[in-house]
């Protein structure tokens, strides 16, 4: 991760949201459903303000803005020379053809569970950049077969023009590297504290290309303490489920 990222309260940001696209800053969230919720309390304050309209703030998980930046990239000037991308639905009909077409297909109790197993092994490795030990990883017969099936997937997605999800943060630090992408002015993270080594190398890239990165405050609340011993291991472990169930 850039280092040192800005802070920025959470009221700031809101004000900053607030001035509209022209600020040229996004958020970004590591799911949909945090997404959602800074989306509503931004709008529930711009409704406590008087408002009565407002322009939507920029906010996206992590993965939908890097596939944003990407559709963008492709009506840039040379956008033509990029590869198509293919959603999760078309890559693991790609992994199926990988893993039918090779020896150990009829091995397999389901083809289908075992392309969509390739397909996540396949993004984990592309998240945590391990992935050009894929093919030299020798060992088990498992292993073996993985390697063939993503030798075969790349050839397949190489010769077609098309890239994956995984692969897109790649692709897009290297256009932002070379000044023929640009980055948001401003990049707020919020919630996305344990980034992999793939967004780490995106967010260096972004921050090379000029933009600015921050790093949401969670807002302070007091609290307290207190220990709470029991008899035995098991009245502990009730004692913890009723704590949990009363605040569910």
């Amino acid at each position: 991760m850039p280092n040192p990222l800005q802070p920025i309260a959470q009221a700031e940001l809101f004000a900053r949201l607030a001035e509209g696209h022209d600020a040229r800053l996004t958020v970004l969230t590591p799911n949909a459903r945090l997404a959602q919720a800074l989306q509503r309390e931004f709008d529930r304050r711009q409704l406590a303000a008087g408002r009565t309209s407002w322009e939507a703030p920029d906010i996206l998980p992590f993965a939908a803005f890097v596939q944003r930046s990407y559709e963008e990239a492709r009506f840039e000037a040379d956008g033509e020379a990029l590869a198509l991308p293919i959603g999760a639905a078309e890559a693991e009909l790609l992994w199926e053809e990988a893993v039918r077409a090779s020896p150990w297909h009829g091995d397999l109790l389901s083809a289908p569970a075992a392309a969509a197993l390739a397909a996540e092994a396949w993004d984990l490795a592309h998240a945590w950049r391990i992935e050009g030990a894929i093919a030299g990883s020798g060992g088990s017969e498992d292993a073996q077969a993985f390697a063939a099936w993503c030798a075969h997937y790349r050839r397949r997605t190489e010769q077609d023009r098309l890239i994956d999800a995984a692969r897109m943060p790649a692709a897009l630090a290297a256009r932002l590297a070379s000044g023929a992408t640009r980055p948001p002015a401003m990049l707020v993270l919020h919630g996305l504290e344990l980034a992999t080594p793939q967004q780490e190398d995106f967010l260096a890239a972004c921050a090379r290309a000029g933009a600015g990165l921050a790093r949401t405050e969670p807002p302070s609340a007091a609290g307290s303490v207190r220990r709470v011993l029991r008899d035995s291991p098991r009245q502990e472990i009730e004692r913890a489920a009723s704590w949990a169930r009363a605040r569910l």
